[in-house]
């Protein structure tokens, strides 16, 4: 039996996202989660969010992609102006995977300009993970680095010195 196109999405991002396991932490109380994509320096710099157009079964909108439980959490509604996200159209677009970096959480292991270089691998990683997922899933996906950065910022509730936007994943559905 063919999974829903849901299922599917649901699926690629619990993989792509999801709580392994965790461990204990010798400098804190709070132990280090280990996601099913790698960290370096196990802290998880990247966000995901799922901006949802035409996913059936899930309302318009955009979703943050919750690890410990992995699960897709409304954060706001989608409008008209949030076409506007990418420079270009793209035709049967279902939804947007966007890809986000915490510079802080690297920023609390390395204390040099490397900070800023660990999101960009911990990021490319997880591009390709998804890539491979989706290939798997059958979900034809188109990566953009091209973006209205500050739109998505806005919507997600963040600005540009908590979070930087390093991709947008477009998820197409033919019906």
């Amino acid at each position: 039996m063919i999974m829903e196109f849901l299922q599917r999405v649901k699926t690629l991002l619990a993989i792509a996202f999801g709580k392994r396991t965790e461990v204990p932490c010798t400098w804190t109380p709070v132990p280090l989660m280990r996601r099913t994509t790698p960290s370096g320096g196990s802290r998880h710099p990247t966000e995901g969010y799922l901006l949802a157009y035409h996913i059936p079964g899930l309302a318009a909108g955009w979703y943050h992609v919750q690890a410990d439980p992995c699960k897709l959490v409304m954060i706001n509604k989608a409008t008209q102006e949030d076409n506007t996200i990418l420079y270009s159209e793209q035709p049967h677009c279902a939804g947007r995977i966007i890809l986000t970096s915490n510079f802080k959480r690297t920023m609390y292991r390395y204390r040099e300009p490397r900070a800023f270089r660990v999101p960009h691998m911990d990021a490319g990683h997880l591009l390709t993970t998804i890539e491979i997922l989706a290939s798997e899933l059958n979900i034809p996906l188109t990566c953009h680095l091209n973006f209205n950065e500050q739109h998505i910022l806005h919507k997600i509730g963040a600005s540009r010195f908590d979070e930087g936007v390093m991709a947008v994943i477009s998820i197409h559905h033919k019906e």
